[in-house]
């Protein structure tokens, strides 16, 4: 079970600034643990809570959802590589890159380190593309988060590593809530959203089908070069 959608939802999903009616949109009012249970998380025996490293997504983890795995999105990861790799010059992303697929992040957290030495320590005025800051806001992430970056460990237990599909959906449910043209009425937009929302997390229930079983199956099926994944 993935839990990125409980983070990302409150922090993406809210109203065009520029509506007349400028209403919060919030996630329903259900509790961590209520909601997990609903999503079936007491029912399978692996669990994974993919999600960047913020440190309200870890106290969740912590809190809600401790026999979950925690991971760190790499996606996340990744960005914080390319932006400390522009900082320092030379063709050391795809090194980088490479340790973190292959799980050696210590290897990117000392090399990081030795560049913050030469640069280094960002003032607090420091802009964000400033060299010191963005080596340093990757040298604290990786820190932060090298207990939950074990990508080979992930992989070959058939564990998700990103959490891409689940912002994907939120990016879908922001288009149709916060499309051109679309304004809110204070409290209608809140029984919108979480309509949108229980379809989105519960449509599959209401079929005895189960469709997305069958799709998701068909969709690993037909790709190519792709890891396959534990399915049970």
């Amino acid at each position: 079970m993935q839990a990125s959608l409980l983070s990302a939802s409150t922090r993406n999903l809210s109203t065009n600034t520029d509506s007349p009616h400028k209403v919060h949109l919030a996630v329903p009012n259900i509790p961590l643990p209520s909601f997990g249970f609903c999503c079936g998380s007491d029912s399978v025996s692996r669990q994974a809570f993919v999600a960047d490293g913020a440190k309200t997504n870890r106290r969740i983890q912590r809190e809600h959802f401790p026999k979950a795995t925690p991971i760190a999105d790499m996606l996340h990861a990744l960005s914080y590589a390319w932006g400390a790799a522009q900082a320092v010059g030379g063709d050391v992303y795809f090194k980088w890159a490479q340790a973190i697929w292959q799980g050696n992040v210590q290897q990117v957290i000392v090399e990081l380190s030795d560049h913050q030495t030469r640069l280094g320590r960002p003032p607090k005025d420091a802009p964000d593309n400033d060299p010191r800051q963005r080596v340093n806001r990757a040298l604290t992430y990786f820190t932060n988060n090298a207990s939950r970056m074990n990508y080979p460990k992930y992989r070959k237990a058939g564990l998700p590593i990103t959490s891409s599909h689940i912002e994907s959906t939120i990016e879908l449910i922001n288009r149709r809530i916060k499309g051109s043209e679309r304004f809110w009425v204070k409290g209608a937009s809140e029984y919108v959203l979480q309509l949108e929302y229980v379809l989105q997390l519960r449509a599959d229930h209401l079929c005895t089908s189960k469709p997305l079983k069958s799709f998701w199956t068909r969709w690993q099926a037909n790709q190519t070069g792709s890891n396959h994944y534990q399915t049970n």
